[in-house]
């Protein structure tokens, strides 16, 4: 189905009227809005092993479900679209926000093409770099131990190095990124920034090149994002 344009979206509604909301999914807004209960997708199909499909379900709970959906989606527009109206962010809502939903669906609906040569070649490279940076972190603390380990680079750092504690979490010595730039400014130790540089490199590698292979649509060869 083609929709021949939208003019409201609940979900959209609340973010440009409460940016600071925890969530703006319907079950929150139906509570926080409404004082509705929804029904939890956990009663119709279960979780875990014994979890079953929307297929299985009886049609009468089906049915319930799917109303309950359209009938709190519409008392929410009910409920925002005076709010709306009377806001600064009007316009923002109209002109902006809601043109931009089809434009992010049919981004979603395309896909972005992926180069998975690429990627093999950007993980080999990042793999070495990561090696020797493994090798540098060790070397300069005489000794190997879990450089994700938190608790174990405060130990080093902290400890064996004598470098200043910057900040502290209730229950140990922060060793995040602002803290290790930090160190990296004060003093000259090689510690903070060969281990910034590590950390980069790790997340690049674990959010982006080893998961996404993984991610691309059999059907189209491409991945498909959901954009918020």
């Amino acid at each position: 189905i083609e929709l021949q344009g939208i003019s409201f979206d609940s979900m959209v509604a609340s973010y440009v009227l409460r940016p600071e909301r925890r969530s703006h999914g319907m079950d929150a807004l139906a509570r926080d809005v409404l004082g509705h209960e929804t029904i939890p997708i956990k009663d119709l199909i279960g979780n875990g092993k014994d979890q079953k499909t929307m297929l299985d379900v009886e049609l009468d709970k089906l049915t319930e479900y799917a109303g309950e959906d359209a009938d709190v989606t519409w008392r929410l527009c009910e409920a925002f679209a005076p709010q709306i109206e009377r806001s600064e962010v009007r316009t923002l809502f109209h002109d902006v926000e809601i043109p931009l939903v089809t434009v992010l669906a049919d981004m979603e609906f395309e896909g972005v093409t992926v180069d998975t040569e690429v990627l093999v070649g950007i993980e080999a490279r990042l793999n070495l770099r990561l090696a020797e940076l493994e090798k540098e972190i060790h070397r300069e603390a005489k000794h190997e131990f879990n450089i994700d380990s938190p608790k174990q680079l405060a130990e080093v750092l902290f400890d064996e190095q004598g470098l200043r504690v910057v900040k502290r979490t209730k229950t140990s010595r922060s060793t995040d990124a602002s803290v290790l730039q930090t160190l990296a400014m004060e003093t000259a130790h090689p510690l903070p920034p060969l281990v910034l540089e590590y950390r980069g490199l790790s997340k690049l590698r674990g959010t982006y090149v080893d998961p996404l292979p993984g991610l691309i649509s059999p059907k189209s060869g491409r991945v498909h994002a959901s954009f918020h």
